[in-house]
């Protein structure tokens, strides 16, 4: 193994799959970066022991993968195949010592690994920095790519394989863990699907099918590889499978045969197996018809067209995911702004822009017309801003309001004891007016706990809108943060006082005391000036009539003046509602909501402009400071994305793109 800066160039122009390789690379994000876009590739999935090694290593020539007895694979591996030139005159060179075979990893830049074994070890060695000795699993992928003249293009994922029963120090659920990795990248309908499953074991439970009938139920992204056809049981064979008989897969299946345990024990190498491999199918004699389209040397043909044909029909949709992924990366990096804000003059206009933006956030909430505030809205699935507010004065004051019964807790005798306590010693000729005002304002504060509590649910509402309305770019500064809304609350804290609060008389009376005054001279004005036909009567008659019916007129007319002041209670408390349930959403609006709409920008710049306290409201976060850092790398990961793409969508499919394996002869 020795360390290189450079790579040595591959033939004349990169083919088409390399260029994919490089675009594969360049997308390589970390932290959580989800935007950048899913590529086309290969995907390798299978049970424990299907043979998946044995398949990748057969389209290298070499041994390089690690093996072993049961999960040896414990993390992906992207491979990525390289045709380059041999040192000699030919491509198709076997002889070792002429030819330049080397893998290089992602983790590992400049260092050429060209043993083979040490490319193994490499393998195992990043697998246990990353897991271990544990038996675990991880879905972050290795990276290796080989260079080699005996290899065509490709490109693959190799995914831990299945398996049903934990072992060592695996979890009880495994088996959901490697399921789950699995879907993770089978499912993009970007992924093309390589289902290993072994001809000697019952098909209709081969976790590589199962799985791929999962996310591609017509079979048109599955191909099928049958291994172990020696294996199977004398007399039996796949063929039905392998013509689409049983499975229909688009693709198709293509039959390899493995080297055995036994073959490795005794060193047979992979061309060794190649040609064994060839004279089997050309041999068999249910095989011999489809012998071209079997073997690995066909498989990697087969899959080299596959996923060339697969990244030209997905470039365009590629290229719309790249440059939309830009635009947001981009937009978000403006929403954080400069770097760093050096200078009061520079700090002291940030702050001033970004009360400008919170309290233009704020009247656009409470006029109904913020894309932020209706985005949340759908999320929630209920009212917010202005719209809330007006449901509190539609809905829930004017409901709350009618539920009041003008006569609640007033039975006959109440009402007659006013009446008997408000003439005092006199015997009245008419019904005394002091009963009407007393129980007309006694009923009247019925109503004031829903007129203050209409300014409650607008002010919790208007508080709620608050953090709503930040800025994104406030986001990075927590003081400055809590600062606004600190200061937010405490300016609505101030018009909410004044708009519940009644200048000459106790606190929060204003809503209802122009009604209640109002109500004691509607009173009087009605008595007074209306025909009393029991005053009448007992001034006419009442002293005629003698001792006997005395008791008895007594009754009648307490009975007729308590029937006449609960009907002015009745008519006079429906005048007050409906003058309350107009000037209440009136008064909260002039008051606190179009008063703090008007003020606030004012109380924030009184409060915040303070050039001594800027370095301690413009402190950033770490999070924003890495977050900014992520999105500034994902920038520029996807430009080059985008470079490459444009590049890959102008060039002409060429001669190398899609190569027959190269003869080891």
């Amino acid at each position: 193994m020795e360390a290189q800066e450079r790579r040595p160039e591959p033939v004349q122009e990169p083919p088409l799959l390399q260029v994919l390789n490089k675009l594969q690379d360049v997308l390589v994000v970390s932290g959580g970066q989800a935007q950048a876009p899913k590529l086309p590739q290969i995907v390798v999935i299978g049970s424990q022991s299907s043979g998946k090694s044995s398949v990748l290593e057969s389209f290298v020539g070499r041994d390089f993968l690690p093996r072993g007895t049961g999960i040896v694979t414990r993390r992906p591996l992207v491979l990525q195949l390289v045709r380059t030139a041999a040192d000699g005159d030919t491509a198709s060179a076997t002889d070792e010592g002429a030819t330049v075979e080397w893998g290089e990893f992602l983790h590992a830049p400049g260092r050429r690994f060209t043993s083979f074994e040490a490319i193994r070890a490499e393998i195992e060695a990043e697998t246990e920095r990353k897991l271990g000795k544990s038996k675990s699993v991880s879905a972050d992928p290795i990276r290796l790519a080989i260079y080699s003249p005996h290899v065509v293009d490709l490109s693959l994922v190799d995914l831990p394989g299945m398996t049903k029963v934990p072992i060592a120090d695996q979890p009880a659920n495994i088996e959901e863990q490697l399921r789950a990795m699995a879907l993770t990248y089978i499912e993009p309908e970007e992924s093309l699907i390589l289902a290993v499953s072994a001809a000697n074991a019952d098909l209709a439970t081969s976790d590589a099918i199962q799985l791929a009938r999962r996310v591609d139920p017509e079979g048109l992204r599955t191909i099928g590889v049958l291994t172990k056809l020696d294996l199977m049981d004398a007399g039996t064979d796949a063929l039905a499978v392998l013509q689409g008989r049983v499975i229909p897969l688009k693709r198709g299946f293509v039959g390899v045969v493995n080297r055995s345990q036994q073959d490795l024990f005794d060193g047979k190498s992979p061309q060794a197996a190649r040609e064994h491999e060839a004279r089997f199918f050309a041999n068999h004699p249910q095989y011999q018809s489809i012998a071209a389209r079997m073997g690995s040397r066909y498989l990697a043909h087969r899959l080299n067209e596959l996923l060339l044909s697969h990244v030209r029909a997905t470039l365009p949709a590629l290229h719309q995911k790249v440059s939309g992924s830009l635009s947001s990366a981009r937009a978000e990096l403006r929403d954080f702004g400069d770097e760093r804000l050096e200078g009061r003059s520079h700090q002291g206009a940030f702050v001033l822009q970004m009360i400008h933006k919170f309290c233009t956030n704020y009247s656009e909430a409470l006029d109904g017309t913020s894309v932020m505030v209706q985005d949340a809205a759908r999320g929630s699935g209920e009212l917010l801003g202005g719209a809330k507010i007006n449901d509190v004065f539609r809905t829930q004051f004017h409901e709350a309001m009618r539920s009041v019964d003008a006569c609640y807790g007033l039975s006959e005798a109440d009402i007659a004891r006013a009446i008997r306590q408000a003439t005092g010693t006199r015997t009245p000729l008419f019904v005394p007016e002091g009963a009407f005002e007393s129980l007309a304002r006694q009923q009247i504060q019925l109503l004031r706990p829903h007129c203050l509590k209409a300014v409650e649910l607008v002010l919790a509402e208007m508080m709620r809108l608050l953090p709503a309305c930040l800025p994104p770019p406030v986001s990075r500064y927590a003081a400055l943060q809590l600062r606004i809304q600190a200061c937010g609350e405490r300016s609505l804290s101030r018009r909410e006082q004044k708009a519940a609060e009644m200048p000459d008389r106790r606190q929060r009376d204003s809503l209802f005391s122009a009604a209640l005054n109002g109500s004691a001279q509607y009173g009087a004005e009605s008595t007074s000036h209306s025909y009393n036909p029991l005053s009448a009567q007992y001034g006419a008659g009442g002293r005629a009539a003698g001792a006997a019916g005395e008791q008895s007129r007594e009754q009648s007319r307490e009975q007729l003046e308590t029937e006449i002041i609960r009907s002015l209670l009745i008519s006079y408390y429906g005048i007050v509602r409906k003058n309350l349930l107009d000037s209440v959403p009136k008064a909260i609006m002039h008051f606190l909501v179009n008063a703090v709409r008007a003020n606030l920008q004012e109380d924030l710049i009184m409060e915040l402009y303070r050039e001594d306290q800027f370095g301690e409201m413009l402190q950033e976060e770490e999070s924003a400071v890495r977050r900014r850092a992520e999105c500034v790398a994902l920038i520029e990961k996807l430009e080059r994305a985008q470079t490459v793409i444009d590049g890959l969508r102008t060039m002409p499919v060429q001669p190398g793109d899609i190569i027959a394996w190269p003869s080891t002869s």
